[in-house]
Parts: C-alpha cells; structure tokens; sequence
C-alpha cells in the first residue's frame, strides 16, 4: 500500500501558548492510533527529521515538500528549521509491521536509548 497523507487541520497555537503545542501532538497521536485500529494495523513512534540518527535534519525540505506549510503560516529556514518556533513536522507510520498500538516516542528508536539523560518514558512498547 503506497503512503498517504491525510488532510488534517491541527488546532493552531501561536508561539506564546505552548501548551497549545502539546495538545496538538496528542491529537495527531490520537489520530494515528485510531486509524490504525479502524484497520487493524499498528503504529510507528512518533518521528520528525533529525530527532534520530539516519534521519537527518536536511531531510526536513523533503518531508515538508510534501505538506502545504504556507496554508498553515509555517516556513521552513534555509538551514531546514521551521518557523514560528515550536513548529513541528513528523511522520508516524501505520502499517502491519508495527508491534504497538500506541505511538511511542522517539527514544524507541535512538541509538543513544539506554544512556540518554533526556529521555521519555515509553508507550505502548
């Protein structure tokens, strides 16, 4: 089955509000989820350009070619940042080859796993 975008529009937060931020990643994982239960898949965690070794920030200029970033207020710098701060752009997979049914964070998947001092509690692993 070839990827998909879904059409999705988030609640907006400016960049004064972060918790507005917070809610919009719960949605989006909330989203995920249920898409994949409706078809009895699975979820990958929640991953963005830079945040893991083999994904490089460069990579931010083709995953965001493929969203309408100008509709949303959002660009990206020459150096693959998004604007405003706190923008964020991520991909979470849904497919049979998932084991979780909940979307986990991105410390599932780091090399750095098992000695980082910043990591999240997992999900659904």
């Amino acid at each position: 089955m070839p990827p998909t975008i879904r059409n999705f529009s988030p609640p907006m937060s400016s960049t004064s509000s972060p918790p507005g931020v917070g809610r919009t990643g719960h949605i989006i994982k909330e989203i995920a989820e249920k898409t994949a239960e409706e078809s009895g898949r699975k979820v990958s965690p929640f991953l963005s350009p830079g945040s893991v070794h083999g994904w490089e920030l460069e990579e931010q200029f083709t995953l965001c070619s493929l969203l309408p970033l100008q509709s949303i207020g959002v660009a990206l710098s020459s150096n693959g940042i998004l604007i405003p701060f706190k923008s964020l752009s991520c991909m979470i997979g849904i497919g049979t080859g998932y084991s979780s049914s909940q979307v986990g964070t991105t410390c599932q998947v780091c090399s750095r796993n098992a000695r980082c001092e910043m990591q999240q509690p997992t999900q659904g692993v």
